[in-house]
């Protein structure tokens, strides 16, 4: 999740997330921290390694998918990285492989970032760009669990508002 630059927006959604945590309500604390998952996340964020392990609470779970989104956002970031710095076409190509099998829709927030360091004749580059439906469909694949969940709770079709 992304905020505007220069906009109030980022500093709005800290506010909601800082209430949300300091909030007596599971519902709201659970979507903090669910909400708190999708951002960028300091590297050394408190948070981020919270023990989760002995409290099998409905809160603990939600803490986990967040955990696990911040780490999965950062390890596509690296393989991604690895794919535009290397200098081995096989290993950029295995290190685009492994970017493939955690990258989700935020990916298209920050890779043109990292393209950036290729040059316009690059085969990487032109790898990129022939594969961009591969990535839509590898990003689709690792984010059909988390549309079939909210809160970490599964989500039955037939109830509002996920009624189809």
């Amino acid at each position: 999740m992304r905020c505007s630059p220069g906009g109030d927006s980022e500093k709005w959604l800290d506010e909601v997330i800082a209430q949300g945590l300091q909030s007596e309500s599971a519902y709201e604390q659970a979507r903090a921290v669910s909400l708190r998952g999708l951002l960028d996340a300091e590297e050394d964020a408190e948070w981020l390694t919270e023990p989760t392990r002995d409290d099998d609470s409905w809160y603990r779970s939600v803490l986990r998918i967040a955990q696990r989104r911040v780490k999965s956002e950062r390890d596509a970031r690296y393989w991604f990285k690895k794919f535009c710095e290397g200098t081995n076409l096989d290993e950029a190509w295995a290190a685009f492989r492994l970017f493939l099998s955690i990258a989700d829709r935020r990916c298209w927030l920050w890779c043109h970032e990292e393209l950036a360091v290729l040059g316009e004749d690059d085969p990487r580059r032109g790898f990129f760009e022939s594969n961009r439906d591969e990535i839509r469909k590898a990003c689709k694949e690792n984010e059909e669990k988390l549309s079939k969940s909210f809160l970490g709770c599964e989500i039955a079709d037939q109830m509002s508002p996920w009624r189809t």
